[in-house]
């Protein structure tokens, strides 16, 4: 029985021997490996590369789609032993990887040099080189480009809405056309798509100023302001607007005005509610009376030959249609129309009550697409 037990003892202290012997020869042999580090055995020094980078990442800021970049990576080693650098791809074959040389003794510096061709799109990219090294503590490195794609040509914006508050038209809209290679940039002419609404459309074409170039980060620009005329017809419109320049390589560039023009006859004027179709008269005291003005404004291929009727003016109010007279060199018809609550009648107020409680006044036209023009009038007299 004690032989046995001696037996036993004897083994298990050989076991454990070979088994410390063995562990540290595969700690040698092998200093990476998962069983190495599961057993806990402390690895004995010797000779390490050690990869240090001046930096994994470069912003280049704005390029032009036509330019190529490029962007040197520095690393050293600063260890005891050859660095062994191996390549392992890249995001985009836009991009070119160069690592000068592919091994770095002790002490030594080498380069990686990332070349690039931005995508044909405007736009923020972003280029990856991977790298594996022999380096313990760091085994694998990306490198990264980044910036944003410019195009040649740039307008700003690309559209715009006019906001044609009144028939009376000539707003506008301004664009600016920005080139960021040519310093003898210009906008010469300019060819309006829709045909049928050119003639209510005028461009102008002005050089920016060194100011607004340098604001712009821009070698060259023009300012393009389109004014529309009066006369649209009634409803929504869309006008793109080509433009020729001398841009260089060729470039097709446009911008689009659109809106909405108004009614070709308006009812404009002091307490005028468009939005309701009323009228706010106010007050009137009854032993004064009162006499209010608003105009009708007409425009459109019709303007001059229109002629206006009173069909209904319900007690207390007098209509009375004024002469109709051109302004904006004929662009424009303008008529007067008084309404006047009469001395005399009796007190009431109609200034809280509904819309569809008001009185009406109804107006004929010979307009063909606006025969009539009604409205309601908010009122008190006291």
């Amino acid at each position: 029985m004690k032989v046995t037990a001696f037996a036993v003892l004897v083994a298990l202290i050989a076991g454990a021997t070979f088994g410390v012997y063995f562990a540290n020869r595969r700690v040698q042999e092998y200093p990476n490996d998962p069983v190495t580090v599961r057993t806990g055995v402390t690895q004995p020094d010797r000779p390490e590369p050690r990869l240090k980078l001046d930096s994994t990442e470069y912003d280049c800021g704005t390029m032009s789609i036509s330019d190529d970049g490029s962007h040197v990576f520095h690393l050293t080693n600063e260890g005891s032993a050859t660095l062994t650098l191996t390549d392992g791809g890249k995001s985009s074959e836009r991009l070119g990887v160069q690592a000068t040389p592919e091994t770095i003794e002790p002490g030594k510096s080498g380069e990686i040099t990332l070349r690039w061709s931005p995508t044909a799109e405007e736009g923020p990219f972003r280029y990856s080189a991977t790298y594996f090294a022999n380096d313990p503590k760091l085994f694998r490195f990306d490198l990264v480009v980044k910036g944003t794609v410019q195009g040649t040509l740039r307008v700003i914006p690309k559209e715009a809405e006019v906001d044609i508050r009144s028939a009376e038209g000539d707003e506008s809209a301004t664009f600016r056309v920005l080139n960021f290679r040519q310093t003898d940039f210009a906008v010469s002419a300019v060819e309006y798509e829709n045909k049928e609404i050119e003639k209510y459309f005028e461009a102008k074409i002005t050089p920016l100023s060194s100011e607004e170039l340098k604001a712009s980060e821009a070698k060259s620009g023009s300012q393009l302001v389109v004014t529309v005329k009066p006369g649209l017809p009634q409803g929504a419109f869309q006008q793109k607007i080509r433009l020729r320049t001398n841009a260089q390589p060729e470039q097709d560039t446009s911008v689009v005005v659109q809106g909405t023009a108004p009614p070709e006859i308006r009812i404009l004027g002091r307490g005028w509610d468009a939005d309701k179709n009323t009228f706010h008269f106010g007050s009137v005291k009854s032993v004064e009376g009162g006499e209010r003005k608003l105009t009708l404004l007409a425009r459109g291929a019709y303007r001059k030959q229109i002629q206006y009727k009173l069909a209904a003016a319900p007690r207390p109010f007098a209509v009375r249609i004024g002469e109709t007279k051109e302004i904006k060199d004929g662009q424009l018809t303008q008529t007067e129309l008084y309404i006047s609550i009469p001395k005399g009648e009796p007190t009431i107020s109609r200034l809280g009550v509904p819309d569809e409680e008001l009185p009406q006044v109804t107006i004929e036209t010979t307009h063909p697409n606006s025969p009539k023009l009604e409205f309601r009038i908010r009122y008190s007299i006291e």
